[in-house]
């Protein structure tokens, strides 16, 4: 090959990969007006027409699946979750150390109390994330699950 036939070569890739990172920059926004030119009035319509069928049909697919999926849910009853969530042994525990008790099973939530250690909580409800929620006396609130231990398990010596 000659130094001509490489230089219209090398012209020839580069009008090729103009168009093609113009096309690819668009992202399916409006096209720049290199690339239209290669399409005919009528072609570059229809395109524009059976892309926008396209993505209405497949929005209408996913609707449709959404709805379909919300029906089984709701035939299904309450989820598993929400049954696990009843069903829970109440159980006393003992604080093993002084601990926050707080109003959400995060440390994200206010302190609610202070509790001293060995103090006597009542579980209220299921374990949330590693969180119980207990009662001290009028007291609600929610402290992590490996501050507690069981009462059962404190010496006699210790317990309240």
């Amino acid at each position: 090959m000659n130094k001509f036939e490489k230089l219209v070569l090398a012209f020839c890739c580069l009008i090729c990969l103009s168009l093609l990172f113009t096309a690819c920059s668009n992202k399916g926004e409006q096209v720049g007006p290199k690339f239209q030119a290669g399409l005919g009035q009528a072609q570059w319509k229809a395109f524009g027409k059976a892309d926008s069928l396209l993505s209405a049909k497949l929005k209408a697919q996913a609707d449709t699946e959404a709805k379909e999926d919300k029906k089984a849910q709701d035939k299904e009853g309450p989820s598993d979750d929400k049954e696990d969530s009843q069903d829970f042994e109440p159980a006393q525990f003992t604080t093993l150390y002084d601990v926050n008790m707080r109003s959400g099973p995060s440390t994200d939530y206010d302190v609610v109390e202070l509790l001293d250690a060995n103090t006597l909580v009542d579980q209220t409800g299921p374990e949330e994330d590693g969180w119980l929620p207990v009662a001290a006396g009028d007291t609600q609130g929610y402290i992590r699950k490996d501050l507690l231990t069981p009462a059962s398990q404190m010496p006699a010596s210790v317990r309240p």
